[in-house]
């Protein structure tokens, strides 16, 4: 071999051998540079008795095979759905797991949105969790429409009797008891409620009308209670599949005013203004609008007390 030709040959190999530290690849073997293992290669050759430079080409398509299955594949972008953002993203499989992502399925489903009157295209993954939404908004919905309807009712009997008189709030929810039973009925109470704790129930109830277990008219009363209870603590926990005692106690413990026909009065309003505010919020929350029960009224009413909450009239 000629001198100029080994030279030449020696000047290539020192070159591919400097190959510097930043030119580095991923994987088991990121932080070693190329020609460091293309080096132990020729040197493995050499070992075994055979030509470093022969061996060149065999060595440096071993040390690319290397390379390639040791660095890592990148992972591919799906698309999911984030339920706090509320929007669909771009992720990878790690990452949809990690963050509780749900993956979005292929395609995109064409429906009529009401609101506007027109076709909309929306990926079809939406759709599963738009569904969700709107049972979630619809039994709230419902559970606002059977308070609404006993509670004004129970309100304006309270307003029927005289001033002073006591029993008054016990008379008027007497006089809804069957409306009372269906309403319950309607939301549940005969698969989602079963009594676990009767003696802190009766406690409850007993504060609230005055009445003792051994009065006439209890059972009577103590089942229209636990039905105007049932359909209080299902407005505070829609999604509660089973409802306890403990639930009702205390939802009857806001009606335990007194027999003051003012203060009963006081009492369903506040109750009435403040489940209608919750049930407007859960709802609105669901399905971007107001409960079609939530009065402009009350929105008016609602907005300034936002504005102005210390009643100051700014």
């Amino acid at each position: 071999m000629a001198l100029e030709d080994l030279k030449r040959r020696y000047g290539e190999l020192q070159n591919l051998l400097n190959t510097p530290l930043s030119q580095t690849q991923g994987g088991l073997l990121g932080n070693i540079p190329q020609g460091t293992i293309l080096g132990a290669s020729l040197i493995g050759q050499g070992v075994q008795g055979r030509d470093p430079f022969s061996a060149f080409i065999p060595a440096f398509a071993q040390t690319a095979q290397l390379q390639k299955y040791l660095t890592p594949k990148k992972e591919a972008l799906k698309s999911a759905y984030d339920p706090q953002k509320g929007e669909n993203v771009f992720a990878t499989e790690s990452e949809i797991i990690a963050k509780g992502l749900k993956p979005v399925q292929t395609g995109n489903v064409t429906r009529f949105n009401p609101e506007t009157g027109s076709f909309e295209i929306i990926p079809a993954g939406m759709v599963k969790q738009q569904e969700e939404n709107f049972n979630q908004a619809s039994i709230i919905q419902g559970a606002n429409d059977q308070f609404n309807f006993v509670g004004n009712r129970i309100k304006e009997l309270v307003q029927q009797t005289p001033t002073g008189t006591v029993g008054a709030l016990v008379s008027a929810i007497e006089g809804v008891g069957d409306q009372l039973s269906q309403a319950a009925q309607q939301l549940g109470i005969s698969t989602g409620y079963k009594s676990d704790n009767s003696d802190l129930l009766n406690n409850a109830i007993q504060k609230a009308t005055g009445l003792k277990p051994d009065a006439e008219n209890w059972a009577r009363v103590k089942s229209q209670y636990i039905n105007f209870g049932y359909i209080l603590a299902r407005m505070k926990e829609p999604d509660n599949p089973r409802l306890s005692d403990a639930d009702i106690a205390r939802q009857l413990d806001r009606l335990s005013v007194g027999q003051s026909r003012d203060k009963q009065l006081a009492a369903l309003d506040e109750i009435l203004m403040t489940e209608n505010r919750e049930a407007n919020i859960k709802y609105k929350t669901l399905t971007g609008m107001d409960l079609p029960i939530f009065s402009e009224k009350e929105k008016k009413k609602l907005k300034k007390e936002e504005t102005d909450p210390l009643g100051l009239g700014f």
